[in-house]
């Protein structure tokens, strides 16, 4: 493992967080286990439950950002019973939420194929959490990869140009709600790879009313205007607005 300045100050927020014997065995068990062709079991007393990461690429950068540095750990006016995770990739923030908030019923929203089997092994472990092979968009379509060499956490999609393209089905979180029988979103995860674009342009105005809380994570640097799109979205609600990390955190006043 490279000691990157990253790493160390994970390392460092790990250790405030879980502690210096629970952090040093992550990293034993990560530099030994990294060096797997096949997937591996992250042993962690973090969690009563395995943590399935696949060597060689992000996962272990998306355990380190929720389990090591925290970047869930948001205060919350209230306990979640219906979270919504769009952009679940392999589900490590689902499976954070499932263990913060064990009587709240999740439903992960992840588009790529690969991702999506890791997503569907780690919520088997669950019952409460239901998985959907699923982009979030602004209608029901069908969309394709536009970066299909990118790593596992920053793929992207878009309309699709060409005949060739292999399809993903969109929707839509009215639509979702409404499918799935979802009346109010306690907790909304957004972490979409710039498709927060569409998601907070069109087609917003009934979920919006009915989400609790959203945390959303804006890529103006792959869709530039989006911040400002997201700000004009939620001038249809009273709202309580701060920064978690790369986070933005939204509290709905008028549902609490």
């Amino acid at each position: 493992m490279i000691l990157t300045r990253d790493i160390l100050r994970s390392i460092w927020y790990s250790i405030k967080r879980n502690g210096l014997l629970a952090t040093l065995s992550i990293l034993r068990h990560y530099l030994v286990l990294k060096r797997s062709h096949d997937i591996y079991t992250l042993p962690t007393s973090l969690l009563p439950v395995p943590v399935y990461l696949r060597p060689g690429n992000s996962d272990f950068s998306v355990f380190r950002q929720i389990f090591m540095n925290g970047e869930y750990d948001i205060a919350m006016p209230f306990s979640p019973r219906i979270i919504v995770d769009a952009g679940a990739n392999i589900g490590l923030a689902s499976l954070y939420f499932s263990h913060q908030f064990p009587q709240a019923m999740i439903y992960s929203l992840e588009p790529d194929p690969d991702n999506f089997q890791m997503l569907s092994r780690h919520a088997q472990q669950h019952p409460q959490w239901k998985t959907f092979r699923l982009a979030l968009w602004d209608q029901c379509t069908s969309l394709a990869f536009t970066n299909t060499e990118a790593e596992a956490w920053s793929k992207q999609v878009g309309q699709s140009v060409k005949a060739s393209d292999s399809l993903v089905p969109a929707m839509d979180l009215t639509s979702f709600m409404l499918n799935n029988g979802i009346e109010i979103i306690d907790l909304l995860k957004i972490d979409i790879e710039g498709a927060e674009f569409e998601v907070f342009q069109h087609n917003y105005e009934y979920w919006i009313k009915r989400t609790r809380m959203i945390i959303v994570e804006l890529h103006e640097n792959l869709r530039p205007g989006v911040e400002k799109i997201f700000s004009h979205a939620l001038q249809s609600i009273r709202y309580q607005r701060k920064i978690s990390g790369e986070n933005i955190v939204i509290v709905n006043q008028d549902l609490l």
